[in-house]
């Protein structure tokens, strides 16, 4: 049995009796549950956004059809 150590698996030292793959398993899956986290808050702002410029588009739909309205009664 060897004893290097390569850089990679050094990151993934034993700490616990925890061995080196469960250690990575750990990591990996913290790291796998921040990432879901994240892309769920993403998407979270992206579906506010897609609402608030619904609202902002309706909004100035509404206006336009005023304008035009107005701009008629000036014209006659």
């Amino acid at each position: 049995m060897s004893l290097l150590v390569t850089q990679k698996s050094s990151r993934y030292e034993c700490i616990d009796g925890e061995t080196p793959l469960k250690r990575r398993r750990r990591f990996n899956q913290i790291a796998a549950e921040r990432s879901r986290t994240k892309k769920k808050e993403n998407e979270e702002k992206l579906i506010y956004l897609a609402i608030t410029l619904q609202a902002e588009n309706t909004a100035l739909r509404s206006l336009v059809s005023k304008l035009k309205e107005d701009l008629l009664l000036l014209r006659s």
